[in-house]
């Protein structure tokens, strides 16, 4: 776990932007991975259980879309809100599909290490 924090956190010192794209754009798949993995897995989820999963892939998806490393690089705060976004991401999947991989237990502390879930 230890190793999947220190090679997958955007905001590891001195890494170029591209690179922090890359790794901020890598922790979303695998967050948007768990969620859709749940969304079908799952045997009756409950309505809220669904919508609230829903709802963060949607969310996702517009992040995803709309980010770019221009972005990035206007607005490098853009990193922390992919981070809370993956937070909420996963923190939403581990409430309603059991417990997390170590991978995603590690993209948590990552965000969590960065601020995400504090407010």
């Amino acid at each position: 776990m230890v190793d999947a924090v220190l090679t997958r956190d955007p905001l590891s010192g001195g890494l170029p932007l591209q690179q922090r794209y890359t790794r901020l754009l890598r922790a979303l798949e695998r967050g948007r991975t768990r969620l859709d993995t749940c969304l079908t897995e799952v045997p009756a989820l409950p309505p809220d259980a669904r919508a609230k999963l829903e709802a963060s892939r949607t969310a996702e998806d517009a992040f995803e879309r709309a980010v770019t490393p221009a972005r990035l690089r206007e607005s490098p705060e853009t990193i922390d809100e992919g981070l809370q976004l993956l937070y909420n991401i996963e923190t939403a999947a581990a409430d309603v599909c059991g417990p997390a991989t170590p991978l995603d237990q590690a993209l948590v502390l990552i965000a969590r290490a960065h601020g995400a879930g504090e407010s």
